[in-house]
Parts: C-alpha cells; structure tokens; sequence
C-alpha cells in the first residue's frame, strides 16, 4: 500500500525523538518469497521534492551522487503547499543509452535512526 503526504505529515509528529535537522533518506528494499524484508543498497539522501499536479503526486528525488539531503524541515515546509491525498513517491533519474529516465516507486513505509539523525522513506523494489 503506497504511502500519501498526510501519512508522512502524521508519521513525523508521531515520532518526538525525530528534529527537524534530521536528514531524509530513501531506502530501497526488497521482500524474499519467505516474506523476509532485505535492505538493498544503502540508503540516498533526498535532495530535492516535486509535486507533479497531473499524476497527483509528491515526488522525493534522491541522488547517490550528492550526501547532502533534504532536512525534515525543509521538506514539512514544502508539504504545507502539497494536497494531502498526493501520493509519495521516491524518484531516481538515470542515464540509460545518452537518454534521461526518470524512475518513480511509490513509498510504503517510514522508519528513523535517531544516532544517526536521519528518517527513512522506505520503498519496495
């Protein structure tokens, strides 16, 4: 089940030990035929946010190329303007034979790493 703009909004006011210096990563994982959750790759910080109005859709950019993230005040600054049934998307743009393609996948859970101060956007691949 894809996750929308008021879930997150509600996500991050559930979590007290969560600041708003905290970074915003994407983690990608992916579920065995055991059901087993496994992390694939390392977590990308999201360095930027889109709203596509016609697809209604929030976009999380994240990048491998950049370390520097989002932080979740920046992003609740942005998601005022955002209608809360927008659905969240994490979105990657590649390369592929000189093309430029953008990858979306619908988030579908949260998690956070207080030491490390980060908050996760988790999507399946």
């Amino acid at each position: 089940m894809s996750k929308c703009v008021s879930e997150l909004l509600l996500e991050l006011q559930m979590y007290d030990q969560v600041g708003d210096n905290f970074r915003l990563h994407i983690l990608k994982v992916a579920v065995d035929a055991d059901g087993e959750v496994q992390q694939q790759d390392q977590a990308l910080p999201v360095t930027r946010m889109e709203i596509d109005a016609e697809d209604q859709e929030c976009l999380l950019h994240y990048s491998d190329h950049s370390e520097e993230g989002l932080t979740l005040a920046a992003i609740k600054a942005q998601l005022t303007a955002v209608e809360q049934d927008y659905e969240l998307c994490a979105s990657e743009e590649k390369v592929v034979d000189g093309d430029l393609l953008r990858y979306d996948t619908p988030l579908n859970g949260f998690g956070e790493n207080t030491e490390l101060k980060v908050f996760f956007a988790v999507c399946q691949v």
